[in-house]
C-alpha cells in the first residue's frame, strides 16, 4: 500500500510540474483553467497545492483542455535531461547512461579458433 501511494504521489507530483509548465507556456491562469475542466477555483487550487490528487478523470480533462497528450503528463522532463547529460540520478548516486556510440564501435568478428 505504502508504495502504490508513494508512486501516486511521485505521478502527481511530475504531472503538477508538467501542467504549470504548460499553463504558463500559454498564459493560462488558474481561473480559466478550472472553468475549462469544469471544477470550482478551489478543487483546482487543491491539486494545485499538492494537497489533494488528481486522479485520471480531472488529468484526462485537463489535458484536452491544454491541448496536450495526457500521455506528456508523466513524462519526467528532469529524468530526461539527466539522461541526456550522461546519467540518472538513483539513490542519490548519478548512473552513467551509455550508448552504443559512447562504448566503441563495431568491429567485424575474427575466427582466431578457426584460422
Amino acid at each position: 500500500l505504502y508504495i502504490i501511494s508513494t508512486m501516486t504521489s511521485k505521478l502527481n507530483e511530475i504531472a503538477l510540474r508538467k501542467i504549470k509548465k504548460v499553463m504558463s507556456q500559454k498564459g493560462i491562469k488558474q481561473n480559466r483553467l478550472a472553468e475549462m475542466i469544469g471544477v470550482v477555483p478551489q478543487n483546482l487550487n487543491a491539486y494545485m497545492k499538492g494537497r489533494r490528487n488528481f486522479g485520471d478523470k480531472n488529468l484526462a480533462r485537463i489535458a484536452k483542455a491544454l491541448e496536450i497528450p495526457i500521455e506528456s503528463l508523466y513524462t519526467d522532463t528532469n529524468l530526461l535531461s539527466q539522461a541526456v547529460v550522461g546519467g540518472i540520478v538513483r539513490g542519490g548516486r548519478m548512473l552513467p547512461v551509455i550508448s552504443w556510440e559512447k562504448a566503441g564501435l563495431w568491429h567485424e568478428a575474427m575466427d582466431v579458433v578457426g584460422a
